[in-house]
């Protein structure tokens, strides 16, 4: 059996789940398919700001950019009711993937959760949301 793990991947998405942890709301840098809200759903505009702040998210809160994380973290103002996007908020969890090609199966476990896919088509583009979507729906 091919093992395959994305290390860079599973790293960066410990050190998000670590800040996470703190109490700290991380915001994607872009839609990059994470789950966590990018800069763009806040809805609000969003202004470059003085220092210690990158940016200001309307009346609401600044944004300062982590480099550790590829993404920003967000802070709110005091007393400011959070914006819409971040109403729903959860924090990330990691979960591993075993796909089984000659059954065409994919299963992904998080702790107790499991989710299996049946019919997928592994030798297209598992990236792909098209894909993933004929996928689960065979």
């Amino acid at each position: 059996m091919n093992v395959y793990e994305d290390k860079y991947l599973c790293e960066k998405v410990s050190r998000i789940i670590a800040r996470q942890r703190e109490g700290r709301i991380v915001i994607a840098s872009y839609k990059d398919g994470s789950g966590l809200p990018d800069r763009e759903d806040f809805g609000i505009a969003i202004t470059r700001a003085s220092h210690p702040y990158d940016y200001a998210v309307g009346e609401v809160g600044f944004l300062n950019y982590d480099s550790a994380l590829g993404a920003y973290l967000f802070n709110p103002r005091e007393g400011a009711k959070l914006p819409p996007a971040l109403t729903k908020y959860k924090t990330l969890t990691l979960a591993k993937a075993t796909l089984d090609i000659s059954r065409r199966l994919l299963q992904i476990q998080s702790g107790e959760n499991l989710v299996t896919f049946t019919g997928v088509q592994p030798w297209k583009g598992l990236h792909c949301t098209r894909c993933w979507m004929r996928s689960t729906t065979n």
